[in-house]
């Protein structure tokens, strides 16, 4: 068998994480099985796990995965869409709203799964999702600190949405909820101060 090039080995794994995570979305990180994954992209169980250290390292793998996932749905898209007449907040809450209700992942949001699941544990997993949202909510309390000017503002704003967001995606979830997005839009609106609509 010929051997594999660099940029195959790196397909390769990025189908691997893509599949684990959309797995994980909805069976949880604990819920990825070696069998299962190798089986759906095409690797023997000892090819997959050749590409990772422990069942550890590669829950931590699937979280630095979607949370790139993460970034280029909402955080770039937020920048690219953001104009003279909308705001850095305003864009990136409506990629945030696209990023649920598409969904992108086919659990939802990757990271209301896993905090869910890692919320009363200890160890690196819990610690890197718990990172994940640290850093989303200093991200939008500067975003939202910004257009509000004071600092306490933008971490009171950057709780709310998270807040909207989680139980927006838990609607989408588990209920037939069809008015919860525009339920979430006013009320996202009246946190930002600003239409969400376009």
């Amino acid at each position: 068998m010929p051997k594999r090039t660099l940029d195959q080995v790196r397909e390769t794994r990025e189908t691997v994480l893509r599949r684990s995570a959309d797995v994980a979305s909805v069976n949880g990180l604990d819920g990825l099985s070696f069998s299962q994954i190798a089986s759906e992209v095409g690797l023997s169980k000892s090819g997959l796990a050749g590409y990772f250290e422990s069942k550890t390292d590669w829950q931590l793998a699937v979280i630095r995965y979607a949370r790139s996932v993460f970034r280029e749905s909402v955080i770039d898209i937020g920048r690219e869409n953001s104009n003279v007449n909308t705001p850095l907040i305003v864009s990136t809450c409506r990629a945030w709203l696209d990023y649920l209700e598409l969904p992108v992942f086919p659990g939802g949001c990757f990271f209301a799964a896993a905090a869910a699941e890692f919320d009363d544990r200890e160890g690196a997993v819990r610690d890197a999702v718990r990172d994940t949202y640290a850093q989303l909510r200093n991200y939008i309390a500067a975003l939202a600190g910004r257009d509000a000017d004071e600092k306490c503002a933008g971490e009171q704003m950057a709780f709310e949405l998270i807040a909207v967001m989680i139980y927006l995606n838990q609607s989408l979830r588990i209920g037939d909820d069809h008015h919860a997005g525009s339920m979430a839009r006013r009320s996202i609106s009246r946190i930002i101060g600003q239409p969400v609509d376009e």
